[in-house]
């Protein structure tokens, strides 16, 4: 588990209007991006077709409540010389039933 805390995101879900603030995010996802990210809302960081493809995937996750898994290009740089880029979505609720965080993992 110590090798994947780089990897790990926590994101806050805000209501009214639904917004997601990046908690905490993981040294290895902020090298990626070439940016300190963690403290500030997703949508600062993204603009376009990146924020409605990273805000739906985090909306249906909230929505559904069920994990969402995706394979492929990363949608925050496109520009990175990786192949691909994997990341799991998991719905946590402190309530037990209403999404209020999401721990996200990302492997480049």
């Amino acid at each position: 588990m110590p090798r994947l805390l780089p990897n790990l995101w926590l994101i806050d879900v805000h209501r009214n209007p639904l917004r997601f603030w990046r908690r905490l995010v993981g040294t290895k996802i902020e090298e990626f991006a070439g940016m300190n990210l963690t403290g500030g809302w997703v949508a600062d960081r993204l603009s376009g077709s990146r924020l409605s493809g990273v805000h739906d995937n985090l909306v249906d996750v909230v929505e559904t409540k069920q994990p969402s898994w995706r394979r492929g290009k990363s949608l925050i740089r496109f520009e990175k010389d990786y192949a691909e880029l994997e990341r799991l979505y998991l719905p946590m609720a402190d309530d037990g039933e209403t999404v209020d965080m999401i721990l996200a993992i990302s492997v480049f």
